[in-house]
């Protein structure tokens, strides 16, 4: 039971990154730089190539250390293919234990507002109740 508990209690390891480098210099909301991106500039040739953007994808997230890491916020610069590509190698290695958010700018506000992938709200809203799958 100790552990348990020791487990519940370690402080989540937040990764901040940009979808795509370069774009603009970037900061949270909080003004904390973010310097990581999980593309840096993303040749002509291969922003249709959906395995080579994958491939990205996949090299970025053996590069972090996903046991220690409980939740990634990553600021979408552009390039839609290269969201969805994030999105569906997410999906595909089934890291959903990794909580991720997007964070979208607001020319009007000059901040950035979060568009959560794990939201218990659009759960109740499909009428999905995680609970019952575990019986």
């Amino acid at each position: 039971m100790s552990d348990i508990i020791e487990e519940t209690n370690k402080p989540a390891k937040e990764i901040n990154t940009a979808l795509c480098f370069g774009r603009h210099p970037i900061k949270t909301n909080e003004g904390v730089d973010v310097t990581d991106s999980i593309f840096g500039e993303i040749p002509n040739e291969h922003i249709n190539d959906f395995n080579w953007l994958k491939e990205r994808c996949v090299e970025w997230f053996l590069k972090i250390d996903t046991a220690e890491t409980d939740k990634i916020n990553v600021y979408v610069t552009g390039l839609t293919q290269a969201l969805t590509s994030f999105v569906a190698v997410w999906t595909e290695l089934r890291l959903f234990y990794h909580h991720v958010d997007f964070w979208h700018f607001n020319i009007d506000t000059k901040k950035y507002v979060c568009n959560k992938m794990q939201d218990n709200k659009i759960l109740e809203f499909a009428g999905i109740d995680l609970e019952d799958d575990e019986e």
